[in-house]
């Protein structure tokens, strides 16, 4: 295994990984979902990237055993979430021999990125690969809402055939590049005006995107602006002249962006922004057949509803996967493990009406619950738990939490983190930020 391990870093040295890691990265953030789906013989990207995961996965518990790289409490953690994984496994009767076990519990494996993004950080080569980032924001708006539509039509033919799927940013993905690329420019612009007025540009254009394509993820961006801005406060309280630019670059920039989308014809309607009514009428048909008014939240037969019918879909999947576990301690404590669909989803009402059929809960820490139960759960928790106080050790602040409650908030309300480019960008970064502060 050690001849292997230094056969390895003699052909692919540190600078060869990061120039792949962070072009695939790019790619993942420039196209999504779409690009994740791309066939290369017979398997998907996305694919791919689980069993690259796997293998990190196997590698990094071999360095753990070898010798501390990382904190030890996350180290043992990871240890930890490994083994709960075989052990709902073993629980649930799952196999290995089938792929289903390995899409089921993509979210473990990807955790392994944390260790990748950490050991690919702080060197020059890193540096000059990720100044290339900085135009992405404004590439993707344009895909996004001034594409022209014989531009578009090319890029949806080559989707369409080569990919298991055509799916634009939504808005989680768009908050995951607003956060990762305002994080990075935090680190590698040195001047401190162009970078906060980078940072006023990019959130000025992207804040009516996002909340024409999702109300969660405009609260998760909301969350992460007012953070910079409060991080950043003592650079524009100190000038007067530096309010008025900001707030003329606030405002300008976001009335423009405004108009590009009000007038955008390459943007298409989803369920965030289709009429609530008719939402309302299709998912909780039972309780409006009065034309009662209904409040935003209420409790009815030990049941808590919502008006607002994307919200309430959520809610009652929710509420089924808990109480399903709790049908058992068995379930409670281990989950339902990797073999099947979680009953709960188990409806045709709950997976759509397209080719690929939605499995998800929309909601990443049910999910981990559904699959590993109670034990699994608290470990993913206490992950996160231990990468904040390991950071505030090292860096004597909590500015890692400038990144994470965004980004968690958002796989709260979607299943961002069940895809397989959300959390390697997510855990890649993460593991970045162990290494160097942001």
């Amino acid at each position: 295994m050690f001849q292997i391990n230094k056969l390895f870093q003699k052909l692919i040295n540190v600078n060869t990984q990061q120039r792949i890691s962070l072009t695939l990265i790019f790619f993942f953030l420039l196209f999504s979902r779409s690009f994740m789906g791309l066939y290369i013989f017979r398997f998907r990207i996305g694919e791919y990237i689980v069993l690259i995961g796997l293998l990190l996965s196997v590698y990094y518990l071999y360095k753990i055993f070898k010798g501390n790289f990382v904190d030890k409490r996350i180290q043992f953690n990871y240890i930890l979430i490994i083994l709960s994984f075989f052990l709902s496994y073993l629980i649930s009767s799952s196999t290995l021999s089938d792929t289903y076990t390995f899409k089921s519990s993509s979210y473990i494996w990807v955790v392994a990125f944390i260790f990748l993004g950490y050991n690919l950080s702080d060197n020059n080569f890193d540096k000059k690969i990720l100044k290339a980032f900085t135009p992405l924001p404004l590439l993707i708006y344009f895909l996004q809402v001034l594409l022209p539509n014989n531009i578009k039509d090319i890029i949806e033919e080559f989707f369409y055939t080569y990919s298991d799927k055509l799916e634009f940013h939504k808005g989680s993905d768009l908050v995951l590049i607003y956060v990762v690329i305002i994080s990075i420019n935090n680190k590698y612009i040195s001047k401190e005006n162009y970078r906060f007025y980078y940072f006023l540009t990019i959130s000025s254009l992207f804040l009516p995107l996002i909340l024409y394509k999702s109300r969660a993820a405009i609260i998760a961006t909301v969350i992460f602006f007012l953070f910079e801005i409060f991080k950043n406060r003592r650079f524009y309280i100190r000038d007067f002249k530096i309010i008025i630019t900001s707030l003329l670059i606030l405002s300008s920039v976001f009335f423009i962006s405004v108009f590009f989308i009000s007038n955008s014809n390459s943007l298409e309607k989803d369920d965030s922004i289709v009429d609530l009514q008719s939402i309302i009428e299709f998912r909780y048909q039972g309780y409006n057949q009065s034309n009662e008014d209904l409040p935003f939240l209420f409790i009815k037969e030990e049941r808590l509803y919502s008006a607002d019918g994307n919200l309430n879909w959520r809610l009652q999947i929710w509420q089924d996967v808990i109480k399903d576990l709790n049908t058992s301690p068995v379930l409670r404590y281990f989950g339902y493990g990797y073999k099947s669909i979680i009953p709960a989803m188990d409806m045709e009402s709950r997976q759509g009406n397209g080719i690929i059929k939605n499995e998800n809960v929309h909601n990443n820490f049910l999910n981990i619950f559904a699959r590993g139960g109670m034990v699994q759960l608290i470990l993913f928790i206490s992950l996160y738990l231990f990468i904040i106080k390991v950071y505030k050790i090292k860096f004597k602040n909590l500015n890692v939490l400038y990144f994470l409650l965004p980004l968690l908030f958002c796989s709260f309300f979607d299943a961002s983190m069940e895809n397989s480019h959300y959390p390697v960008i997510f855990y890649f970064f993460l593991g970045r930020l162990l290494k160097t502060e942001y």
